[in-house]
């Protein structure tokens, strides 16, 4: 396998949440194969059609749509299929103290696809959070303050619990003004993990706010519905120390809501909207913010930074749309993003000619170091399927992680090569990857 490819892919994951993918070496001349030959098949289960692909083909460019400018409408829902699923109880709890750490927030999410599989929900007075329907499979969850995560495997239909234990850090105090001095009353206080803004907390009606235990080094912004965001401000500190810093809000806010409709015009409910700033690759320095469709499709972000973003959507059955923008201070800038249809990716994995359980698939964003378009986990057949994803020739791995369960003992400790390629996929259409695991001899 080579493994260039392969890390950019899995190392998403490991940045993510804390988990390390080993993938062995070795020569994989065979992954830069030419065109393949593929056969088409009706899906018996339904209308989809089917294509199998039995090798790797050359890189082509993919395409999006989205149509921005006209007033918001749609009627009906959109309802995307849903997998197996599972219920998850989180407790969180302070690290210096031990008791419970109440209205945190805690994001709940597979490795594979953290922005748009994540739940997220707020700890109650007791430290915990009960997420009802989650995806089954290797789940991970994590905090909005040290950002350390718990991976576990999560059976279809059961119930699964985990501990966070929040690190000790900084207390930052302060308050949240307005370009003239006046207090920003409920101005939100976020902090940056990697690369996403997290809301941390509410000032009060002052604009005064406290938060505990923030990791050192934290990037923190504040915003308020009526001003643009303040500048970033880096928390400096050692733990335990009390930290004050003042937010200063820019004047005009800019605001940025759309809908989100299929091709038939009917909107589509709980798509994950992505609002990036900067440059996402290597060593960019982007940011971005997300939010989830309501159940009319609707989104909205307000008070954005101006200049040029991206808006990405996506969604569990069409393709990823991004759509290029220019926001100007001041003013309300209002889309219509049509989605377009997508790829299904599905098949079996294989070690020995037996099926594996437990292993990672990731079908990568090109030019987006450490981000994947998606992925699964293969269930006790070795079987996945990955939906939602953009026509076209897109890269595909498909790893063990490390310490699942799934993987019988005999299997563990040894060194084993993952399986990629380069696949064409096809708009309304599944295309079968089965994917063989090899022993490194």
């Amino acid at each position: 396998m080579k493994p260039a490819l392969a890390f950019a892919l899995l190392a998403a994951a490991a940045t993510l949440i804390g988990l390390v993918l080993w993938l062995s070496t070795s020569s994989g001349a065979d992954a830069q194969a030419s065109r393949p030959t593929s056969s088409e098949r009706v899906d018996t289960s339904g209308e989809r059609r089917v294509l199998e692909v039995d090798a790797p083909r050359e890189s082509a460019p993919t395409t999006t749509s989205a149509s921005p400018g006209r007033e918001a409408r749609g009627v009906a829902a959109y309802a995307p299929q849903r997998g197996p699923t599972g219920s998850l109880l989180v407790r969180a709890i302070w690290g210096s103290t031990g008791k419970p750490a109440a209205n945190i927030q805690v994001r709940a999410f597979p490795p594979y696809a953290p922005l748009m599989h994540a739940v997220r929900s707020r700890t109650d007075a007791n430290g915990t959070a009960l997420f009802d329907s989650v995806g089954a499979g290797l789940i991970v969850a994590a905090d909005d303050r040290s950002g350390r995560t718990a991976p576990l495997w999560l059976e279809a239909g059961a119930r699964a619990e985990v501990e966070l234990v929040l690190e000790a850090g900084l207390t930052v105090t302060g308050r949240v003004t307005t370009a003239e001095g006046r207090s920003a009353s409920n101005a939100q206080i976020w902090v940056r993990h990697f690369d996403e803004w997290n809301s941390l907390t509410e000032a009060d009606a002052s604009g005064r706010f406290r938060v505990n235990d923030v990791p050192p080094a934290s990037k923190l912004i504040a915003t308020a519905r009526e001003h643009a965001p303040s500048r970033e401000t880096i928390a400096k500190g050692a733990a335990g120390e009390l930290v004050t810093l003042e937010f200063e809000l820019g004047e005009a806010a800019t605001s940025l809501v759309g809908q989100v409709v299929d091709p038939d015009e009917r909107v589509v409910s709980k798509a994950v909207v992505l609002l990036e700033y900067g440059s996402f690759g290597l060593f960019g320095d982007g940011a971005r913010w997300s939010a989830t469709c309501d159940a009319e499709g609707r989104f909205a972000f307000h008070s954005v930074p101006p200049g040029k973003c991206t808006l990405v959507v996506q969604s569990p059955d069409f393709a990823p749309a991004e759509l290029e923008q220019s926001v100007v201070v001041g003013e309300r800038h209002e889309l219509i993003v049509r989605l377009e249809p997508g790829a299904e990716l599905a098949g079996v994995v294989r070690l020995d000619g037996k099926p594996v359980a437990g292993a990672l698939l990731f079908v990568g964003r090109p030019g987006r170091f450490l981000e994947n378009w998606g992925g699964a986990t293969t269930d006790a057949q070795g079987r996945y399927r990955i939906s939602g994803l953009p026509p076209g020739v897109q890269s595909v791995v498909a790893a063990r992680p490390a310490d699942s369960k799934e993987w019988t003992s005999d299997l563990q400790g040894e060194d084993l090569d993952g399986a990629e390629a380069e696949i064409e996929l096809v708009a309304g259409r599944t295309v079968i990857w089965n994917a063989e695991f090899k022993r490194d001899e």
